[in-house]
C-alpha cells in the first residue's frame, strides 16, 4: 500500500507543480463562480420480494416519501484557463441521511491539453439518464465505482486517468477474511495507481467512448499470499442524438470487478428503504472464490424521445458473472416533464430482478429478490 501512496503522492505533486508553473504564465482572467443546487424528492410505492439466500420469501409493500440520494448543491468555478467544482450531496447511513462530498476538483486548460486534479467520477463510469429514484443504472449495466481522488490528462479526446483504489480492494471485501495476526496490518500491496486510458469522440450529434482501466495487487491473506492478481474493466459507451429521439448505451467486460467496488451488491432494498440489501454476489471476492479470477459482463441500452416539451426514456440493464452464472437485470422508465425552467415532474417506474445468485458453499445458483418502484420524482433546480 505504501508503494501506491508514494507513487500517487509523487504524481499529485508533479501535476500541482506543472499547473502552478503554467498558471504563472497565464493571463489573468476574471473568475466566475456559479452556485447551484438540485433537490430531488420521490413519492410513490415500493414493493419488495426479498429472497434471503434463496430460502425465505419476504414480501413487503410500502409508500415512500424520500429525498433522492443524488440531490446535490455546489459551486462551479470557471476562469480563462482554471476551473473546478466543489459539490456536496446526501448519503444514507445507519443514523439517516448525512452530507457527503461528491465532487472536489480543479481543472487547467493549456491549449489542447486539459488537466483535472481532485475527486470526481472515473472516466469509465457512464450513467443512464433514467434517475427517477437516484439510481442511474448503477450495478445493473452502469459499472458504478466511486468518486475518488484522481488525475486526468486529456488531449483531443485521448486521456490518461490515474485513480486511487478504494478501501474495498482489501481482502475480505465481500468475502471471508483470512489474515494472520501479523498480516492484519498489511492486508494487501498495490503496485501502481488504478490506471485508465481511453478515447472520447464528441461532436454535436454523438459521443462515443472506449476505456480500459486496471491495476495489479497482491493480497496478503494466508491462502492467497504472494499471488499477483489483475483487476480491470474494458468499456464501450455512447450517446447518439436522432432528433427527436436518442440512443444511449454502455457495455463492459471486467476481471475481478469486486476489487474495484463494481457489481458486488444488489440495489434491492437499498434505494432509501429501511431494509438490508439482498446480496447477489455477481462479483465474488477472491477469498470467497478460492483465490480464482472471475469475469463479469454487463451493460445497458437506453432509448428516449422528446414528446411535446417532455422526454420519455426507457432503459434495460443486465449483468452476469461468466464463471458462476449469477446474474441480474433491471428495466426502468420515466417521463421528464418541465413545469418551469427550474421545476420538473418525473413519473417513474423501476423494476429490479436479481434473477440468480450464487452460493459458494453450495456451489450453485438460486433465485434472488425482486423490487418495484412506481411513483413521481419532483426535481427543483436552482
Amino acid at each position: 500500500m505504501m508503494k501506491f501512496k508514494s507513487l500517487f503522492l509523487a504524481a499529485v505533486l508533479v501535476s500541482m507543480t506543472a499547473i502552478a508553473a503554467m498558471a504563472q504564465d497565464a493571463p489573468a482572467a476574471k473568475p466566475g463562480i456559479t452556485p447551484y443546487a438540485s433537490l430531488r424528492y420521490f413519492m410513490g410505492a415500493n414493493y419488495l420480494n426479498n429472497y434471503a439466500g434463496g430460502e425465505s420469501d419476504s414480501k413487503d409493500l410500502d409508500m415512500k416519501f424520500n429525498q433522492v440520494l443524488n440531490s446535490r448543491a455546489g459551486l462551479a468555478f470557471k476562469g480563462d484557463k482554471l476551473g473546478g467544482r466543489v459539490e456536496a450531496g446526501i448519503k444514507e447511513n445507519s443514523s439517516g441521511n448525512a452530507i457527503t462530498l461528491r465532487h472536489f476538483f480543479i481543472t487547467y486548460k493549456a491549449g489542447d491539453v486539459d488537466i483535472l486534479l481532485g475527486q470526481t467520477d472515473p472516466a469509465f463510469v457512464f450513467v443512464s439518464t433514467v434517475d427517477g429514484i437516484g439510481w442511474n443504472g448503477s450495478g445493473y449495466g452502469n459499472a458504478w465505482f466511486a468518486r475518488v481522488p484522481q488525475i486526468k490528462i486529456s488531449y483531443q479526446g485521448l486521456y490518461l486517468n490515474l485513480i486511487q483504489p478504494t478501501a474495498s480492494v482489501g481482502p475480505g471485501a465481500g468475502g471471508v477474511v483470512d489474515y494472520t495476526a501479523e498480516e492484519a496490518a498489511q492486508k494487501y500491496d498495490v503496485y501502481y495507481p488504478m490506471t485508465g486510458i481511453g478515447y472520447d469522440m464528441k461532436n454535436d450529434t454523438m459521443t462515443i467512448g472506449a476505456n480500459f482501466t486496471g491495476y495489479k495487487f497482491s493480497p496478503q491473506a494466508t491462502s492467497l499470499k504472494d499471488n499477483d492478481y489483475l483487476v480491470y474493466i474494458a468499456a464501450l459507451h455512447g450517446h447518439i442524438k436522432l432528433d427527436p429521439a436518442y440512443v444511449r448505451f454502455n457495455a463492459y467486460y471486467s476481471l475481478n470487478p469486486n476489487r474495484m467496488g463494481i457489481d458486488g451488491t444488489s440495489a434491492i432494498g437499498g434505494q432509501g428503504t429501511d431494509k438490508q440489501t439482498s446480496v447477489n454476489a455477481i462479483a465474488q471476492d477472491f477469498n470467497a472464490n478460492a483465490g480464482e479470477d472471475n469475469a463479469v459482463v454487463g451493460g445497458y441500452l437506453e432509448l428516449g424521445s422528446k414528446i411535446g416539451t417532455g422526454t420519455l426514456s426507457v432503459m434495460c440493464g443486465y449483468v452476469q458473472n461468466l464463471d458462476t452464472d449469477a446474474n441480474r437485470m433491471a428495466i426502468a422508465g420515466q417521463f421528464s416533464y418541465p413545469i418551469e425552467s427550474y421545476l420538473k415532474l418525473m413519473p417513474t417506474v423501476v423494476y429490479f430482478d436479481d434473477l440468480d445468485g450464487y452460493s459458494a458453499a453450495l456451489d450453485k445458483t438460486y433465485e434472488q429478490g425482486k423490487e418495484l418502484y412506481a411513483g413521481l420524482m419532483v426535481q427543483a433546480d436552482i
